[in-house]
């Protein structure tokens, strides 16, 4: 399935929302909800960037791709963004190189505080975002819609989801909820996880190592997400022993690895099932999601 299909609302609206009138009676100034409190934007912004994957798609999905003139190091989705500049990413924003791209409104992260202080004694406005849950993400989608003047394809995105969630909840209701296990990753990736499993799967905890085996044996997830570099025993002689052993041998193992220093070769040869190069945003996480524990398994 591709990344288009399983976005949904998110990406099926993109053509329609470009050019559409909401963006063209939208009136200024407004104030909306953030990260970082209640942002208020002057005009309607025409040069953003964006430090979040997760904001880049949903701007292209309500129609603002054309005012995007940076993005992240890993923006990968949707193809366009392969043509914009990159300004760094989560831990290495290039500030330099945000401010020449003349930007009107910043999209960062929860975490870049510094980044925030900085832009701010530029004068720039920003507008900061944070993993989650599904409200979260809807209302993240609505105020990104306000913030660009484009209010209703942000409503009509967030609805069109939100439907979408609640069809698949209704569809599966009463069925056993895959079960996965985390294991050696950190408090960001934990919020991505628990976004991109929505309340379709259950997401646990578990110390990585040699002990991983035994709390796999115990719990029997459908699915164990392992960070390639945490701490203890080596993930791939995890992997080895948790397919050496008869009772965990068929859980599927998605590991997680660092941008370009882990190939598809050493995962395939680690015996996992998968791999996801960091960062990463719920939708990319969701694929893989789908991919392994089934497409019903994903709300979207």
């Amino acid at each position: 399935m591709s990344r288009r299909a399983l976005a949904g609302a998110l990406l099926a609206a993109t053509a329609l929302a470009c050019g559409a009138p909401s963006a063209a009676l939208a009136k200024f100034p407004v104030t909306v909800d953030a990260a970082n409190g209640h942002v208020t934007i002057a005009k309607r912004p025409s040069r953003i960037v964006v430090l979040s994957p997760t904001n880049t798609e949903t701007l292209f999905a309500i129609g603002a791709g054309p005012s995007v003139v940076g993005v992240s190091s890993f923006d990968a989705f949707p193809p366009d963004v392969q043509k914009i500049p990159r300004v760094g990413a989560l831990l290495n924003p290039d500030v330099e190189r945000i401010l020449a791209l003349r930007p009107d409104l910043v999209l960062t992260y929860g975490s870049q505080t510094e980044l925030e202080v900085q832009l701010g004694r530029a004068r720039i406005r920003t507008f900061t975002y944070r993993h989650g849950g599904i409200r979260t993400v809807l209302d993240t989608m609505r105020d990104l819609g306000r913030a660009t003047g484009r209010a209703t394809d942000g409503e009509r995105v967030a609805r069109d989801l939100g439907n979408r969630i609640d069809a698949v909840r209704a569809a599966v209701k009463g069925r056993r909820r895959p079960r996965v296990l985390l294991a050696g990753v950190d408090a960001n990736t934990r919020a991505v996880t628990r976004v991109a499993a929505g309340e379709r799967i259950d997401v646990e905890d578990a110390k990585p190592g040699e002990s991983l085996l035994e709390t796999v044996r115990d719990n029997r997830p459908d699915l164990v997400i392992l960070d390639w570099n945490a701490p203890g025993q080596p993930a791939r002689e995890v992997v080895a022993a948790l397919r050496a052993d008869a009772v965990t041998r068929d859980a599927k193992v998605l590991l997680l690895v660092d941008h370009g220093r882990t190939s598809s070769a050493e995962v395939t040869a680690a015996g996992a099932d998968d791999r996801l190069a960091a960062p990463f945003s719920p939708l990319q996480l969701q694929v893989k999601l789908r991919k392994l524990l089934g497409a019903d398994a994903v709300s979207g």
